[in-house]
């Protein structure tokens, strides 16, 4: 829950697609901290073409390749991800009339100036609301090494002999070796080196884009508060599973025959339970669910992350704190303590037994048998991260 709540809530405002930064983040680092002026529009897709429509809600300032992930996940919103197609795979074509058009990142009608190059979204093609839409596979596969061959169009199927012959070409397609010599941007324009002209007006203005920044960071958290707080609750219920309350159990063991302090007792349950497992299932939710892990929000998840480190590490928060300590002052003191009173209660509680912990594991080894796995796709989706790693000598 807390997953999709980070994701549809990020997702609600502005995010360059190119560095990931977003307008509701929980990272200061990650703050999209540039104007956009944004309208929320609603498309009526056609899946495949054949008549099955869907509505979906998107952004005008959202790129082509933005808006087909966001039609995915509410037409597949109770799919798992390995089963939703890739936006690569995919065509977005804008319906008017007895027409369409072709909708993409890139294409001759995007705006260059010297070596940049912005991405496309709806307001570039002045795209309006309650516009019909379909989306589909495209026709030809790519080819095996990822460009597009570039095609010309001629309104002779000969060469003509007349000198005079009007010759029609379709505009060059961009292809990605033309892109790779770019600099391509979304948002948030690449600036080169400041004057110090441009230096004095951003200290001028910085005093209050801090001000917008700390309130934009706030509104998020403040969404997102319960979740975050259900989380916390959770990993410190009581009724934990046996199998920690036997590693526990041990290291209780291991710490009195060693005169270990309570203290660092207390780290040693803390790194093994909530640090190493939650804190990184929470940074990492992919590796639990069948979900994926867009980059705009691995910034708002790593918060939280860290919030969990800050809250069984013990760390003080001051008024000298960073912006993103500060996000959470209220959190970290209120469950440290609820932490101490956890860890007292679990002290108290009669050790699991050898013989218990086996039936435990037994246990959980039968519910994972019916867990489907299919190894030829594992190795597939495997092969496809590393491959590009081998072509280009990284292995």
């Amino acid at each position: 829950m807390l997953y999709k709540a980070i994701l549809t809530v990020v997702e609600k405002r502005p995010v360059d697609c190119v560095t990931g930064d977003a307008k509701n983040t929980l990272s200061q680092h990650r703050f999209l901290r540039c104007k956009v002026d944004f309208n929320i529009m609603t498309l009526t897709i056609d899946l495949n073409g054949d008549g099955h429509e869907f509505s979906c809600e998107v952004l005008d300032c959202d790129t082509i390749s933005q808006v087909k992930q966001k039609c995915l996940r509410q037409i597949y919103k109770n799919r798992p991800a390995s089963q939703m197609p890739s936006t690569d795979e995919l065509i977005l074509e804008w319906k008017m009339g007895h027409g369409k058009l072709a909708l993409n990142d890139f294409d001759h009608t995007s705006v260059r100036e010297g070596n940049k190059i912005q991405m496309n979204t709806l307001k570039h093609y002045n795209v309006k609301d309650k516009s019909n839409m379909e989306l589909h596979y495209k026709f030809s596969p790519p080819n095996p090494d990822g460009n597009e061959p570039e095609e010309t169009y001629e309104n002779f199927v000969k060469q003509p002999s007349s000198p005079n012959a009007i010759m029609l070409q379709m505009p060059t397609l961009v292809t990605e070796e033309s892109l790779e010599k770019m600099e391509r941007w979304h948002l948030d324009e690449v600036v080169e080196e400041s004057t110090p002209d441009d230096m004095n007006i951003t200290a001028r203005h910085l005093k209050e884009e801090k001000g917008m920044h700390i309130t934009s960071l706030m509104h998020t958290k403040l969404i997102l508060q319960e979740y975050i707080r259900t989380l916390l609750d959770q990993i410190l219920d009581e009724n934990i599973q046996s199998i920690v309350h036997y590693v526990f159990g041990t290291l209780n063991t291991i710490a009195e025959s060693k005169g270990v302090d309570p203290d660092v007792l207390q780290c040693w349950k803390s790194e093994s339970y909530a640090i190493r497992i939650w804190a990184s299932l929470v940074a990492t939710p992919d590796v639990l669910f069948d979900v994926d892990r867009p980059k705009h929000i691995e910034p708002s998840l790593d918060s939280i992350r860290q919030l969990i480190i800050d809250c069984f590490h013990n760390t003080k928060i001051t008024k000298d704190s960073s912006l993103q300590k500060l996000l959470f002052a209220t959190e970290v003191p209120e469950y440290q303590k609820k932490i101490d009173i956890f860890y007292k209660r679990l002290s108290q509680l009669e050790c699991i037994g050898e013989g218990q912990f086996a039936n435990e594991m037994t246990k959980l080894s039968n519910v994972c048998v019916f867990l489907y796995f299919s190894r030829n796709k594992n190795m597939k989706n495997h092969w496809n991260k590393r491959n590009p790693k081998v072509k280009s000598g990284g292995l």
